[in-house]
């Protein structure tokens, strides 16, 4: 993981399938919300230190950091103030798995397999799967 740590990855707004159909299964019925979600500039970044992670986001004006170790779990707030109970874990050398608890018991899975050229999420909420890809910017 130490080769994809700092490089911050942009969202390929084209490649996204299935967002509309999660982010509706998730509670968002509002189409304009919805539809700004899946267009907005999105970034993604991945810093490791020794066994901790730390991973930013920010979509649109939203930005989001937390760190974590793998396997601890921890809290986070989704951007709407739901509390979320979290816990990632390693599927292999270059995949974590980011299991979301949310306080409403929805959960959501989210597979982020990095390489220094690309990250790909494959979220799956119910029984709903998409798929966002992001393009690194600075290999």
């Amino acid at each position: 993981m130490e080769k994809i740590s700092g490089i911050t990855y942009k969202l390929d707004v084209d490649s996204q399938e299935n967002m509309e159909d999660l982010l509706y299964a998730y509670g968002i019925h509002n189409l304009e919300v919805i539809r700004n979600a899946v267009t907005l500039d999105s970034t993604f970044m991945l810093t490791v230190e020794g066994d901790r992670f730390t991973q930013t986001s920010q979509t649109g004006d939203w930005k989001e950091s937390f760190s974590y170790r793998l396997g601890e779990p921890f809290d986070q707030v989704a951007y709407n103030g739901v509390k979320i109970r979290s816990v990632i874990t390693a599927l292999g050398p270059t995949t974590h798995c980011h299991v979301q608890d949310y306080e409403d018991g929805l959960q959501m899975r989210i597979e982020k397999c990095f390489s220094p050229e690309k990250l790909v999420l494959t979220l799956t909420l119910k029984d709903i799967v998409a798929r966002r890809e992001y393009l690194a910017v600075n290999k």
